[in-house]
Formats: structure tokens, C-alpha cells, sequence
């Protein structure tokens, strides 16, 4: 499942069976997004970070999504 949460700013909850894929999980999303070089017609150059929120911090995630969002839109 995916979500935009901010104007360049997306949440993505991905189920895994182990916590070694993690990684190997944010570099495939990190490499797929960089791998778009045209929207619509037009050339574009896109950069990524990606951030693992593991499933044990669920319960603080509601409060570590907010404030990822709002540092995001500080510096906008």
C-alpha cells in the first residue's frame, strides 16, 4: 500500500518475511523511482531516500510519519 503524505513525500507499507529483505527492499524502491526520466513528454531527473520504519516502531509510527512530513514541509 502507498499513500502521498506531502507535496514530495510518500509512506509505503510493505509486508516482508524476513528482516534481512529490508534493505534490499529500499534499494529496489529507491532504484525504480530514480529510474523514471520522463513524465508526460518531458525529461525529468528523479532522486530518492528512502527510510525503513520497522513493524516494531508501528505503534510510534502515526507520530514519526507526522513529524517526517512536517520537517519535509519546513524546508519547502
Amino acid at each position: 500500500m502507498a499513500a502521498r503524505l506531502g507535496l514530495e513525500v510518500f509512506g509505503v507499507l510493505y509486508r516482508y518475511d524476513a528482516g534481512e529483505e529490508l534493505q534490499t527492499i529500499a534499494e529496489r524502491i529507491q532504484k525504480r523511482i530514480e529510474a523514471i526520466n520522463q513524465v508526460d513528454g518531458f525529461s525529468c531527473t528523479i532522486f530518492a531516500r528512502v527510510r525503513i520504519l520497522p513493524a516494531e516502531e508501528a505503534v510510534h509510527f502515526r507520530q514519526k510519519l507526522l513529524r517526517a512530513v512536517l520537517q519535509e514541509t519546513d524546508r519547502e
